[in-house]
């Protein structure tokens, strides 16, 4: 199952396929510490959002039609500390955090996924 993480702008993850909706992971909000110092940035941040999605897909199986239905509830919480070294805007360190965090996102939700039979 295609899944994509979204903030700010920006997304990460599978593309969705033809007849495969992705689950999708929006991410509105995120508490972080200073961006702004400029040579040495350690930044502490904290998201939380939570996930509650049904999804159906139908596809072609043989001469018949599958249909998969999946119910996707939780609480996402991720807590962090990033460092940044040498010269870097504050726009560039928000760009560095954001990817950082819809990478972790990306990871912990299709593990959780992929657990499902």
């Amino acid at each position: 199952m295609p899944l994509m993480v979204f903030c700010r702008g920006n997304s990460y993850g599978q593309e969705p396929l033809p007849g495969c909706y992705p689950v999708s992971v929006f991410i509105e909000g995120i508490n972080h510490g200073p961006l702004w110092i400029p040579l040495y940035k350690n930044v502490t941040f904290k998201c939380m959002f939570s996930l509650n999605r049904g999804l159906q897909t139908y596809r072609e199986y043989g001469d018949s039609v599958l249909h998969t239905h999946y119910l996707l509830n939780g609480m996402i919480i991720i807590n962090g500390n990033l460092t940044i070294k040498g010269f870097c805007s504050h726009r560039d360190a928000e760009g560095i955090l954001i990817n950082h965090l819809m990478a972790t996102v990306y990871k912990e939700v299709r593990e959780q996924l992929d657990k499902q039979p």
